[in-house]
């Protein structure tokens, strides 16, 4: 959708994410295609203090960037990679975490034929191309993600259960990607998300809403948007794609913790972004760094309100 692909094309970039781009240009050299710019950063009101930036790094080929044996090896095994780099910026540390793909395997994981919802559901938020090769890069992989969008709410049609009003309607497209990952997410994200981009998430899903009732995928009447009865067959089918997701999400994790060295310290600070306290760790829970993140990662996410009554 055009609509999609000018705003992904025509955010004004700021100082210190240029800083940024300039420093993956450096490491990657040639092999750096483009830098795509997403997340709380990029969104006026949805930063806080500790957001990172998040960005993903989109490269020619893998083995140019493989350190040691198990990166030779694995590399090219479920991108993208997600890696951690710190820069000094007007004498503050400035960190970001970004994931590693080459173009291919980015435009494959923007796709239909996705095998899950990791790329999909993040290129289908707000996202910027901060920076190309070439002309011809850059209109790639604005096409991606205009797919990326399309998939994700066609992914999510027939998980709607109940007739929903145009603003719910939009925030149950948002929440796909959420319900595909074990995400340190609190149910107002959402909420947030369209809130400081309501504009932006109007025009897009109303043109969206249209296209899908022309198409007769989705079914308007008085009392929302359901899908269409060929939709809702795809009910059982879409429930598998969001299993299959979180599974894959989850064996992603061993190589995360591989790849960050910091990726402990990265949850704490998740943590405190999401719920607004620091969460103290004894010597014990830091000394057993896998075991203290499988803990409170289920605390999390499984009973939540046991844990924010801690």
């Amino acid at each position: 959708m055009d609509y999609i692909k000018s705003a992904a094309g025509g955010y004004d970039i700021d100082d210190g994410t240029k800083i940024f781009i300039g420093k993956f240009r450096e490491i990657y050299g040639s092999n750096l295609r483009a830098v795509i710019y997403y997340g709380s950063r990029l969104i006026e009101g949805m930063a806080k203090p500790s957001s990172f930036r998040d960005f993903f790094v989109i490269v020619e080929k893998y083995q140019p960037l493989a350190r040691d044996w198990f990166d030779r090896l694995t590399l090219d095994f479920m991108p993208p990679k997600m890696w951690f780099l710190s820069l000094q910026i007007d004498g503050i540390k400035q960190d970001t975490k970004y994931h590693v793909v080459t173009l291919s395997d980015f435009k494959k994981y923007c796709s239909q034929n996705a095998p899950d919802h990791y790329v999909i559901g993040r290129m289908s938020k707000r996202v910027a191309v901060a920076w190309a090769d070439e002309e011809t890069t850059r209109v790639e992989l604005l096409e991606s993600i205009a797919n990326a969008f399309i998939v994700n709410a066609r992914s999510a049609v027939p998980l709607i259960a109940a007739p929903l009003s145009f603003k719910d309607a939009i925030k149950h497209f948002l929440q796909m990607s959420y319900r595909c990952e074990l995400r340190l997410e609190t149910p107002e994200k959402i909420g947030a998300l369209y809130r400081t981009s309501k504009g932006y998430y109007d025009s897009l899903y109303g043109m969206l809403f249209e296209l899908f009732v022309k198409e007769g995928v989705l079914l308007k009447s008085d009392e929302g948007y359901l899908p269409a009865a060929s939709e809702s067959g795809k009910a059982f089918r879409a429930k598998l794609y969001v299993i299959k997701s979180k599974a894959r999400h989850i064996m992603r994790f061993p190589f995360m913790i591989k790849n960050m060295d910091n990726w402990l310290e990265q949850l704490l600070g998740k943590y405190e972004r999401t719920y607004g306290k620091p969460l103290v760790l004894t010597e014990s829970e830091r000394r057993h760094k896998l075991t203290t993140a499988v803990k409170y990662f289920y605390k999390i996410k499984v009973a939540p309100k046991i844990f924010r009554g801690r």
